[in-house]
């Protein structure tokens, strides 16, 4: 399977090239070029499949905010999306709720790193763990994302946030499931790396597109912790995004929802 052309090649790009008759195959499954493409020009498209992933990230990095909710001697690490050049901000409530009664929020931007812009939570809702934030951050250093309401089941997805602080991290995995139902709220179900921080980031596809908010993962599989589990992620939808984006822009504030429990879970 190209072992000789490349040492991980991506099984999606040879996918599509069968697809579209570029490839031949041989009966044990393997794959072989025809006159259509050389074994060049296939080692040339999977490098320019990584390398486009390299400028997607790149590109994606700005539109992801790191942002500490103060309330006392407490803060809390999370990040954001910016939505608009106005300042408005996509992130979890649990990681805005810290500074409601404080509302000392502080948001960090790519280009300035080491300083914070003040904002002010204008909407939540406690079910989907959505908030709306509104930053003092100047006009021309904001780069909104653009939003897509639809996954596609093992659709690949780009993580970026800031796990545990660290800025303009990224992790890959695929769509696991496209609409888990849990407590009667929908998501969706990944298996990419989501960690403390990270929570209020973006879920990107990879044309670019924002699918949602990691907001909370798996675990324990039970309550004595010791079943642990790993890549069982979970995206607030963008649709769900959107909506209350919609609404703080028509005059909507304040908080929705009831706060629910993940007993074998942490977000």
């Amino acid at each position: 399977m190209f072992k000789d052309i490349v040492g991980h090649w991506a099984e999606n790009v040879i996918k599509r090239m069968v697809k579209r008759s570029m490839l031949g195959g041989y009966p044990d499954g393997t794959f072989k070029p025809n006159d259509t493409a050389t074994r060049a020009e296939v080692a040339a498209m999977i490098d320019r499949y990584y390398t486009t992933k390299w400028n997607l990230v790149k590109k994606l990095t700005p539109s992801v905010v790191k942002i500490i909710a103060k309330k006392g001697n407490y803060s809390c690490l999370g990040s954001g999306v910016v939505l608009d050049q106005e300042g408005y901000i996509a992130t979890n409530v649990h990681v805005a709720v810290a500074g409601i009664e404080a509302a000392d929020l502080e948001i960090f931007i790519d280009k300035f790193p080491n300083t914070s812009f003040p904002a002010k939570l204008m909407y939540g809702d406690f079910g989907q763990d959505i908030a709306i934030l509104k930053a003092q951050v100047p006009y021309n250093l904001l780069k909104p994302v653009e939003m897509i309401d639809t996954v596609k089941w093992l659709e690949d997805l780009i993580i970026i946030g800031n796990p545990l602080g660290n800025l303009n991290t990224a992790s890959m995995g695929i769509v696991s499931f496209e609409n888990r139902i849990v407590n009667g709220t929908q998501w969706i179900q990944t298996d990419a790396a989501i960690n403390p921080g990270n929570s209020g980031g973006g879920a990107f596809n990879l044309s670019g597109e924002l699918v949602g908010l990691p907001t909370w993962k798996y675990v324990w599989a039970d309550d004595a912790k010791t079943q642990p589990i790993t890549n069982m992620g979970f995206i607030a939808p963008s649709m769900f995004i959107k909506k209350y984006y919609n609404q703080v822009r028509a005059g909507k504030m304040g908080f929705e929802g009831k706060e629910i429990e993940f007993i074998l879970g942490e977000v």
